[in-house]
């Protein structure tokens, strides 16, 4: 009796299967950087997947010169930036809403927290399934560093769950201990519980590899949806 149902990472309506918004609202919503750090995580993130399509490096050409300014009075973010900005997020968004994932293959989840924010990202060879992003709470930021990298890898583990339950699940992240560490408090035992029943193997990643997931919490959120910025690059 639904008009529109979430199956797969995808939207059954009366009009067909439609790709699930969801899956790229993290991407559209993150803010242009605001300095060559940010800029150069982002960059990272793109460069992560740099096999997905051609003229990359002639869209990001204003980027990565911008990247290598010296000094903050010379780091100017113009019209040619914001462009090649908003178009890496399309084409990142447009891959993601048009992969279909394929169920005989193994995803990966690359996941990563903050002070302030949690990101993730599924990922299959080499192509994004779907980014997730979110702010945390008040009380969340007062968590241990352990209990947000945990929180973050169980929230994009839920964020996803329709692709990855019951499936072969690499975990990446790069807070090493936890693969060690025993649970020490009672939510990351009962967050641990919830990570059993993907079943994932986790494994270990530095940080300067994990770019993936690193631009999703280093960057800014907007508070719309970013989608129509997008749509206007066509």
């Amino acid at each position: 009796m639904q008009k529109e149902v979430e199956y797969l990472g995808y939207l059954l309506t009366k009009d067909g299967v439609r790709p699930q918004p969801k899956k790229v609202e993290a991407m559209t919503r993150l803010e242009a950087p605001k300095n060559t750090r940010q800029l150069k995580q982002f960059l990272g993130m793109v460069n992560f997947y740099r096999d997905l399509w051609p003229r990359r490096s002639h869209i990001l050409a204003p980027l990565n010169k911008l990247s290598s300014v010296k000094g903050k009075k010379n780091w100017k973010r113009g019209p040619a930036e914001n462009k090649a900005f908003l178009e890496a997020k399309r084409m990142l968004s447009k891959e993601a809403l048009l992969s279909f994932p394929d169920f005989t293959k193994q995803f990966h989840l690359y996941s990563d927290a903050s002070d302030k924010q949690l990101g993730a990202t599924v990922v299959q060879e080499g192509k994004p399934l779907g980014f997730y992003t979110r702010k945390l709470n008040p009380a969340q930021k007062n968590y241990t560093v352990g209990e947000r990298e945990l929180l973050g890898i169980v929230e994009g583990l839920k964020a996803f769950e329709g692709i990855l339950r019951g499936q072969d699940v690499v975990v990446h992240t790069d807070h090493l201990n936890l693969l060690y560490q025993a649970m020490p408090t009672q939510r990351m035992v009962r967050w641990r519980l919830l990570l059993e029943e993907f079943h994932p193997i986790v494994k270990h990643v530095a940080g300067k590899d994990n770019d993936a997931a690193d631009a999703l919490l280093r960057l800014d959120l907007s508070d719309n949806d970013g989608f129509d910025e997008i749509r206007a690059l066509g």
